[in-house]
């Protein structure tokens, strides 16, 4: 099984957006277009993304992730067709890992 399938299994289809018209709009910031991603993926959980991380480093394929979408750095454009984007929309919240906080 390749890795979109696998990520498709884990996530569900509607997690995993492989249209061309969804990787057009996940594939460019405010400024730049860069290459297409083969999917772009959206975590619900710590779990999922770290599943996601986890098969994209053993298959060898490169993240990107995407915040609120709005980057005027080309930070988030990908730089190979075969990358994946992580859009981190569908995670609620983040813990922080500074001292004294929970």
């Amino acid at each position: 099984m390749g890795l979109i399938e696998n990520l498709t299994q884990s996530l569900g289809a509607d997690n995993v957006l492989t249209s061309e018209a969804d990787r057009l709009f996940y594939g460019h910031d405010v400024f730049r277009a860069g290459e297409l991603p083969a999917a772009v993926v959206r975590p619900g959980s710590v779990k999922e993304l770290q599943a996601i991380v986890r098969a994209a480093y053993e298959s060898g394929t490169p993240l990107v992730t995407r915040g609120g979408g709005a980057s005027y750095t080309d930070a988030f454009a990908q730089r190979r067709a075969e990358g994946i984007t992580i859009d981190s929309s569908r995670l609620k919240r983040s813990r922080s890992t500074r001292r004294g906080r929970p």
